[in-house]
Parts: structure tokens; sequence; C-alpha cells
């Protein structure tokens, strides 16, 4: 659940400022999907448990959890990845207010 908390805490910059549509929208899609993907093995061994999957042999079942497994894994891999590098990718075309200096003095008293 650490994983979901870890896409929402993400999707507070769903309405921040990106170069392109494309990044926003995957920017988003990556925070969508790291808040869904850790329910899948939940689903899986759901599914696994109901009467009619006892025809199923233990091995193809034991097969099929470690392939959902490694590719739920590999999925999250990317979006995290994903996640890390964009806000450096995005750091190419900043708005002007970006570059703005700050009057630090109007900030603090002086006596």
């Amino acid at each position: 659940m650490l994983l979901c908390a870890y896409g929402a805490i993400h999707c507070a910059a769903w309405n921040f400022y990106f170069p392109t549509v494309i990044e926003m929208l995957l920017w988003r899609g990556v925070c969508l999907a790291l808040i869904c993907l850790p329910f899948i093995p939940l689903l899986h061994a759901f599914f696994f448990k109901l009467p009619y999957i006892n025809r199923v042999e233990e091995r193809t079942v034991d097969r099929l959890n470690k392939l959902t497994g490694k590719l739920i894994s590999f999925f999250i891999f990317l979006c995290r990845l994903y996640i890390m590098i964009e806000p450096f990718v995005s750091s190419r075309h900043l708005p002007a207010n970006a570059y703005r200096t700050v009057a630090w003095e109007s900030f603090w008293p002086h006596l």
C-alpha cells in the first residue's frame, strides 16, 4: 500500500506545468498506474480461489503467479523511473517565473 501512497503523492502534480501534452498525460497515467498496479495481485489471488479453478494444475498456477509478479514489478519499475527522470527532462523548458530573482529582503524584517 506504500506504493499506492507513492503514486497518490505524485498525483499532487496533476495540474503542474509540463512542456508538452504528452509528458503531462504520461505523468498522469504513471501516477494512476502506481495507484492501481498493487491491486492486481489481490485480484489475481481472488480469481484463483474460485471453485472452478481447482481443475487447473498447481504448477500452472505457480507459473502464472510468477509471470504476473514479474510483469507488475517491471511496470512499476518503469513508472518509478519515469517519475524520477521527468522533472529533470521538464527543466529544459521552464516558465519565465522560474528565472525570476526573489527579493529576500522583502520577506525578512530588518532592524
